[in-house]
């Protein structure tokens, strides 16, 4: 009698942690995602300037103005440049809004390619997606390129785009990631727990000490599944 109710009392242990699995697994990769590199507005741009100085883009939250918090820097040379700003989404969850400062000094620009992209969605900037704010002239496009001129050392050029669709594209992915890593990591642990009570059966584990280390056993596995889920959520860059 005593022995089975050990059995229900294990079976129903089992469930319990087999139930938590899903959920727990689901919401920590879910937010590893939305926290990771991926969460990251990259733009790439190609241009020729008439001036040396340097280039600075801005990214807030919809709600929020334009900061030094969330904003990166590329020397910029006279004649041709390529090179990339790289700025983490201030929230993730929401759409946000982005300001280019072409140059510091005065200068003729020539957009010659642009490309904007958040998590695995890319997407090409043409002169629609250039819109004049402070100290620059209208924006005009020329021969598949966008052209026009900064008027002081604190020109600002808006970058508008679909945004919402972007940030939802990563939302998709860190769904889509969340529920297939959380289904596999429930099986791994409905698994485990079946062969731990094959070994318990085998053995006759029966010491308190000797359970706790089969159990232990089972949630390094599980420990060391997660860490690799994120270490792979976390240095894997586009």
């Amino acid at each position: 009698m005593l022995s089975g109710r050990q059995d229900v009392k294990r079976t129903v242990n089992s469930l319990s942690v087999t139930a938590l699995s899903f959920p727990i697994s689901f919401v920590l990769i879910y937010v590893m995602v939305m926290a990771g590199p991926l969460a990251t507005l990259k733009v790439d741009l190609v241009i020729t300037s008439t001036n040396n100085g340097n280039s600075q883009l801005f990214v807030a939250a919809s709600d929020e103005v334009f900061s030094e918090v969330h904003t990166d820097v590329a020397p910029i040379i006279q004649g041709n440049n390529s090179f990339s700003f790289r700025l983490r989404l201030p929230r993730p969850w929401e759409t946000v809004q982005v300001r280019w400062d072409p140059l510091d000094q005065p200068a003729d620009i020539l957009v010659s390619d642009a490309t904007l992209q958040v998590g695995f969605v890319r997407t090409s900037l043409g002169a629609n997606n250039f819109v004049t704010s402070v100290d620059t002239s209208e924006v005009q496009e020329s021969r598949e390129a966008v052209f026009f001129s900064t008027l002081s050392n604190d020109g600002q050029i808006l970058i508008i785009d679909k945004y919402a669709d972007l940030i939802d594209g990563l939302k998709i992915f860190a769904l889509i990631a969340g529920l297939l890593g959380a289904s596999l990591f429930t099986i791994f642990v409905m698994l485990c727990a079946r062969c731990t009570e094959n070994v318990r059966s085998l053995i006759g584990l029966t010491n308190k000490f000797a359970v706790l280390g089969c159990n232990l056993h089972t949630a390094s596995i599980g420990a060391m599944l997660a860490t690799g889920v994120f270490l792979i959520s976390w240095f894997w860059q586009i």
